[in-house]
């Protein structure tokens, strides 16, 4: 078979495979490929996740077969109306490495040459495409359903050219807005709630009079801030999707960031991140795994954010533990 001959025949298999569903199947490069939520409210603010790894097949063979694996030349992920040819109007994302590994993205439901305009609701699909230095392709696909009733401009939104103003924390609710009072509102806890796996005790350490309790209570009242580009996303380290400090993902959700300064009275160590299972955090603070679409939103806002730092205000109203008692940072 000529080189064009298996170059066509490797598509034909993988438009059939696509055809069929082409969700998060194993490929020869393309594994564990998920799009969440499936489903979007762009009127909710809510954007979807697009994660998938890139598997290393030069390290998965051995001998000969190592040295002749090709390497990976280009990866991208392209969103398209559904029934929409992939040319023209179009929303991509290209990583700048095709070093394999772990992958994400994040989408608004905005396409190019349209991100100032209300998203239009409707089925998309989100194309992955793999190409090797031989030219040889694999492509993959999730569908995006896009729900923006009220024909809304998407607003905070990433490289709208607005800063952010800040992050305020109330012990139940979590606030981002912009510098024009744009704002995202999602349900939110810190300490952890009775039923979680780590408080045998039973007892509710989410209320502000527990505070200080190490690895229990609420993370402290106070100012804390974000620094620019200190957004984590997990890796593939020992064969298991971890952070960098080797948390795995099943505690801490797909996506973190630090809140500074790490250490504040007998507490340290506090971020900002998915409560994966809705049983509350040992200091953090956790967005209600429900709110995950705004969640993917305010990740996004604060990785691309023009700021050098941004501001968290914790908060409790219904408790004065005086100024002695609480976080006073600066970047």
């Amino acid at each position: 078979m000529t080189d064009r001959g298996y170059l066509q025949a490797t598509l034909l298999m993988t438009v059939a495979f696509c055809a069929s569903g082409c969700g998060g199947g194993e490929g020869q490069w393309i594994s564990d490929f998920q799009a969440a939520p499936a489903s979007i409210r762009v009127h909710e603010v809510e954007a979807t996740r697009i994660s998938f790894v890139l598997r290393d097949r030069r390290t998965e063979s051995a001998g000969f077969a190592r040295s002749a694996a090709p390497r990976i030349r280009s990866i991208e992920a392209y969103v398209v109306p559904e029934g929409r040819r992939w040319r023209g109007l179009r929303r991509s994302f290209l990583w700048r490495s095709p070093r394999p590994g772990y992958k994400v993205a994040i989408w608004d439901g905005t396409l190019a040459g349209r991100r100032n305009r209300p998203p239009a609701g409707g089925m998309y699909r989100v194309w992955l495409v793999v190409t090797d230095e031989r030219g040889r392709m694999e492509r993959a696909y999730r569908r995006v359903r896009v729900s923006n009733p009220r024909r809304v401009t998407l607003l905070p939104r990433t490289q709208s050219g607005l800063g952010l103003r800040s992050i305020e924390f109330d012990g139940s609710h979590l606030v981002l807005a912009d510098e024009r009072g744009n704002a995202i509102r999602v349900r939110a806890v810190s300490g952890l709630k009775a039923n979680n796996p780590y408080n045998p005790s039973g007892v509710d350490y989410t209320a502000p009079a527990h505070q200080w309790e190490v690895d229990r209570g609420p993370i402290p009242a106070g100012r804390y801030f974000i620094r620019k580009n200190q957004v984590q996303q997990p890796e593939i380290t020992y064969g298991q999707l971890l952070f960098p400090s080797l948390d795995a993902v099943a505690r801490w959700g797909p996506m973190r960031v630090m809140l500074r300064p790490r250490v504040v009275g007998n507490r340290r160590d506090f971020f900002l991140h998915l409560d994966a299972d809705g049983d509350g955090t040992a200091g953090c603070i956790g967005v209600h795994p429900s709110d995950e679409g705004e969640f993917n939103q305010i990740m996004a806002l604060i990785a691309w954010m023009p700021n050098d730092s941004l501001p968290v205000i914790v908060n409790y109203p219904e408790a004065d533990f005086g100024e002695a008692a609480r976080v006073e940072a600066s970047p």
